[in-house]
């Protein structure tokens, strides 16, 4: 409705003002070391600005300005500094889980919604042979762009899974695994999402929990056992095709599909030596140059 009154707004100005592209490739220099941000949940700025620095351990002290509804921009001195932050989420403050995007030209938070997190997802028993490094990259891109692949994994030193970060859509639902055919050999290859913010079993989308969510079909409503004005009044009769896609989501989405990975402590000093974290980003750059990142 709010987007209807801005259009009727926006419609009845033709009045423009035009910004030459030099002016604006000088001024988004300033912006690329940047990330915006969204917290589920009311956190003032002051507590940002002096929590999040403890907890991100960066280089460089991180500058936090609040936006409009909610949202947040975090400007880093360091390239690494962000690719950190941005890759080893997903971060909870307060119990509130913050969700990052990086920077993009012409971003209004009154306009525009944070869908798409970053999240590490896992590979269980991955046959051997699939963890080379083309062949893997191949597996993730079916299921989320990839932005990075673990150092572990990346290196061989774990077989129980291999474990990707991706770009996720919080509209996508959740899938439970994938099919993988192999040189004619098809095998049923399941993924587990790590530390995700809110799961729900009844849609399979993320950000919100089951009591939550518009999708649900109640499957204990029966509207034939009613008065015809009894099932006006709840809205109309349940379609069956509804109906049967809810048993089917219920049968295909729940807790097994979320591994809460524990941190690693966080006195470990995080390392700045040039190059000493050229590997683990070894992904992201060959993406990048791929041109596959948002």
């Amino acid at each position: 409705m709010l987007d209807e009154k801005f259009k009727k707004i926006q419609s009845a100005f033709e009045n423009e003002v035009c910004i030459e592209n030099d002016l604006l490739v000088s001024a988004r220099a300033d912006w690329c070391n940047s990330l915006y941000g969204k917290f589920y949940g009311i956190t003032p700025l002051p507590v940002i600005q002096q929590a999040l620095p403890k907890i991100w351990k960066l280089r460089c002290n991180v500058q936090a300005v609040d936006l409009a509804v909610g949202y947040f921009y975090f400007k880093f001195a360091y390239e690494e500094d962000r690719n950190k932050v941005f890759t080893e989420g997903p971060w909870f403050f307060r119990g509130h889980a913050l969700l990052l995007t990086p920077w993009n030209a012409n971003f209004q938070p009154l306009m525009k919604t944070i869908d798409v997190i970053p999240v590490w997802i896992q590979l269980p028993d991955l046959p051997l042979e699939y963890l080379q490094k083309d062949i893997l990259m191949k597996i993730v891109r079916s299921i989320g762009q990839p932005i990075k692949i673990d150092g572990v994994t990346m290196r061989g030193l774990r077989a129980k899974f291999a474990r990707v970060c991706i770009l996720w859509s919080l509209k996508n639902k959740v899938p439970p695994g994938i099919w993988i055919n192999g040189d004619g050999l098809k095998f049923w290859q399941a993924i587990a999402f790590e530390s995700i913010p809110k799961l729900c079993f009844a849609c399979g989308k993320m950000g919100h929990l089951v009591d939550h969510c518009s999708e649900k079909v109640d499957l204990n409503f029966d509207s034939s056992s009613k008065a015809p004005q009894d099932v006006m009044a709840f809205g109309s009769k349940i379609d069956d095709n509804k109906v049967a896609e809810q048993k089917r989501c219920d049968d295909m989405f729940g807790p097994w599909q979320v591994i809460n990975r524990k941190k690693k402590p966080q006195s470990r000093k995080f390392e700045s030596q040039e190059g000493s974290n050229k590997n683990r980003y070894e992904a992201l750059n060959e993406v990048k140059a791929d041109g596959h990142t948002s």
